[in-house]
């Protein structure tokens, strides 16, 4: 059977149809090859849900149909990038995200001074000259990835199940991985604050207070009531207060009640919330401890965190391994009947992430645990 004789049998019709929705078009392919593509998406997507009649179709064409072996290659991409964009992430809660042209460190300059009213220019008098001076923070990215192989006698078993697991599991591992890049900025493997960011140099060495509302509101006026050079106040153009799991709901507790006790020395009075509204709250489901932060929001002019990618490889790319060698009397043999050496067949993903920390003026770190 061909893969255009599996396609009629399902009766597959607009393959722009299915093939306008992939997360990322990483290149353009003719009408024959588009078709080919969205009939073995149609028809993997029907032996993953459980058709019998699907599955012995896919494994047909598996084994008679080059059309075939390598447009599921494709389906697997798309797979994955579409688990990949469904997936929950936690960074963008707190980060700013950014692009790079290639491995070497990019600079974000921030550019102080100047930022006072302006100057009375008395009548025929030069106007001043702003005094500036210049702040410079580096960002790189780096490559990360995994392997994933089975044996030719699994693939004989069962391939359809076997395939099906790569691309969730490999969108999972890149998500976790630019999780795992913008938490280390923060906290350390322990999850107390990192002190490479977190210290006195930078003005916002961690304290060691619980999260209640006292803390809270003395956490907020901290980073609201910053200076610059100038002498201004730095406004920070809206605040997220991140915490784990550990404290999210003593954090749901301070930010959504609607009256808070007062006491001030014997007389105890309710008032309104004060903290309602006020922070963003994000819930790193990944952030271990009970360390809590206030920082800017990622669309802050001012961004502790930063995440980069490597532009045109902003999303995992999945390839499979093809040493199978030729068959002594000619022809190609598809990866999928194992390779050469050892009958292994592999995938792999590469993912291309970094992350830096940036400007310091707008955060608060406590270790959650008091004095």
């Amino acid at each position: 059977m061909t893969l255009s004789n599996v396609g009629e049998a399902f009766g597959l019709t607009d393959a722009g149809t299915l093939l306008g929705s992939s997360p990322t078009a990483r290149r353009s392919y003719s009408p024959a090859r588009r078709q080919a593509i969205a009939e073995a998406t149609e028809l993997w997507g029907k032996a993953w849900g459980g058709s019998d009649r699907a599955a012995l179709l896919v494994k047909e064409a598996l084994s008679t149909s080059d059309l075939f072996r390598s447009a599921t290659g494709d389906v697997l991409d798309r797979e994955l990038l579409a688990r990949y964009t469904d997936l929950p992430v936690q960074w963008t809660g707190f980060a700013r995200r950014t692009t790079v042209k290639d491995f070497k460190p990019k600079k974000l300059i921030d550019i102080l001074g100047g930022r006072t009213a302006l100057d009375v220019v008395p009548e025929l008098s030069e106007y001043p000259n702003a005094v500036h001076d210049t702040n410079e923070y580096e960002i790189s990215v780096q490559k990360f990835g995994r392997r994933f192989g089975y044996s030719f006698e699994a693939s004989v078993n069962d391939d359809i199940d076997e395939l099906k697991t790569i691309p969730e599991a490999f969108a999972s591992a890149a998500r976790i991985t630019e999780d795992t890049t913008a938490n280390a900025l923060i906290v350390t493997s322990a999850g107390a604050p990192n002190p490479a960011f977190f210290n006195a140099g930078n003005g916002n060495a961690p304290v060691a207070k619980i999260l209640d509302h006292t803390n809270l509101s003395d956490a907020i006026t901290v980073v609201s009531t910053k200076e610059d050079t100038e002498g201004n106040l730095v406004v920070p153009n809206g605040l997220v207060l991140v915490v784990g799991p550990a404290q999210e709901m003593n954090a749901r507790r301070i930010l959504n009640a609607t009256e808070v006790r007062v006491t001030n020395g014997s007389k105890t009075t309710l008032e309104p919330n004060w903290l309602k509204g006020v922070v963003t709250l994000v819930v790193n489901a990944r952030l271990k401890g009970t360390a809590w932060f206030v920082l800017p929001a990622p669309t802050s002019a001012r961004p502790a965190i930063a995440v980069a990618f490597l532009r045109g490889w902003e999303t995992p790319d999945l390839r499979q391994q093809n040493l199978t060698g030729t068959r002594v009397g000619g022809g190609a043999i598809s990866p999928d009947e194992g390779s050469f050496n050892e009958d292994g067949v592999y995938f792999r993903v590469r993912h291309i992430v970094g992350g830096a920390t940036v400007d310091p003026i707008h955060t608060y770190a406590a270790t959650g645990v008091g004095a």
